[in-house]
């Protein structure tokens, strides 16, 4: 008995410590939208809010949760972009450069939106 009740401890410890793997680490990064293509407006265009991206910084990981395409942007505090790259649909994590480090803004441009939010490396 006290066998298969071992047994049960460490099942349970096990899928508790692999569900915890799965869950992202701390708060998303908090997006702002702007629309920056006005053209666009007119019959079968949505005047509403826009729903931003949901993306976790992990280290020098980004994570993200189900998205459109769009292009990603590390832009420093003098207005530099320092990064930039293509981020695909399929594409779930982007590894950014290790050499970048301290406060950047994160723009993602997607269609006619564009998603800024802040980030430290």
């Amino acid at each position: 008995m006290k066998k298969v009740l071992l047994a049960m401890m460490l099942v349970c410890s096990t899928v508790v410590a692999s569900a915890s793997a799965l869950l992202p680490p701390g708060e998303p990064i908090p997006f702002t939208s702007e629309k920056i293509n006005k053209d666009k407006l007119g019959p079968g265009s949505s005047r509403g809010p826009v729903q931003a991206p949901v993306v976790y910084l992990d280290d020098y990981t980004l994570l993200f949760e189900t998205h459109g395409d769009f292009v990603l942007q590390l832009v420093s505090s003098d207005d530099v972009v320092v990064y930039e790259t293509c981020v695909p649909s399929s594409v779930s994590e982007v590894q950014l450069p290790s050499y970048i480090t301290g406060e950047y803004e994160l723009r993602l441009y997607t269609g006619s939106f564009l998603f800024t939010g802040y980030l430290e490396l």
